[in-house]
């Protein structure tokens, strides 16, 4: 029983009952995806790093996962833009998904390679990364900062005042405490704002 069909471009998403649980049901698109998913939680299974739990997996490119009950942090980023989630929350989870990201990068020597915001959940104290289909192995971590910076800008509103004070807070932590190249990740986000331009251009 199909209760919620989730947002994604590439494959189908469902939160669904199976087996007497609410979880939810992925099946991709082409089996490299699936693979690559199979591939990340295998060398997550040895971290602790938040993700949904996979319940089971079956042929067909199709994987049931642990439902967390919890928005994404583009949700949350949405409700922030209309007054309803305060400033300092927002630039805190951002803060909160680029340490994720750091701790993913130090533990799986891999890039989550889509770092759209949506892939994350926030359920008042703990990020959860999902989707780890398009992981990279020679991809940096200023690379994926940057990119989690280009998508900030271009959800709608694009640029607002808000998005400006998250981006700027966002650099501070990662050329801070995390001690990476503020000049690689403003080439990253300037790089990958181009592709994702580029990209929308093409759907028209």
């Amino acid at each position: 029983m199909v209760w919620q069909d989730l947002f994604s471009r590439k494959n189908r998403v469902s939160v669904v009952r199976h087996n007497g649980l609410v979880v939810v049901r992925k099946r991709f698109s082409c089996e490299e995806s699936y693979e690559r998913e199979k591939e990340a939680y295998q060398l997550l299974a040895k971290t602790p790093i938040p993700r949904p739990r996979v319940m089971e997996e079956y042929a067909q490119n199709c994987m049931y996962y642990e439902y967390i009950d919890a928005p994404t942090v583009c949700d949350l980023l949405e409700s922030a833009e209309k007054g309803e989630v305060s400033e300092e929350t927002i630039i805190k989870v951002y803060l909160l998904m680029v340490d994720w990201i750091d701790l993913f990068h130090q533990a799986t020597h891999t890039s989550m390679g889509d770092v759209n915001a949506r892939n994350f959940l926030f359920d008042g104290e703990v990020i959860y990364g999902l989707d780890f289909e398009n992981t990279q192995q020679d991809r940096c971590v200023e690379e994926d900062i940057g990119q989690v910076l280009a998508f900030l800008m271009c959800y709608t509103p694009m640029d607002s005042k808000l998005k400006k004070k998250v981006f700027e807070s966002v650099i501070e932590h990662a050329s801070g405490p995390l001690a990476y190249d503020e000049s690689t990740v403003r080439q990253a986000y300037i790089r990958e704002r181009q592709i994702l331009t580029d990209r929308r251009k093409s759907m028209r």
